[in-house]
């Protein structure tokens, strides 16, 4: 897995966790088996569930 800070102030994104509404302060990059990657930009706090599980 990898992962990037979003930064720049005129791209903001909503957080890809589900049901969450937040702006995203993260890119990752997730391997999903033989489908492969996906990317997701996520808030810090589906960030932290997202490592959790």
């Amino acid at each position: 897995m990898s992962h990037n800070n979003i930064t720049t102030e005129t791209h903001k994104s909503i957080c890809d966790g589900l049901g969450c509404f937040n702006e995203a302060t993260t890119k990752i990059n997730e391997e999903i088996g033989d489908m492969g990657r996906i990317e997701l930009q996520l808030c810090n706090d589906c960030l932290l569930k997202f490592w959790e599980q």
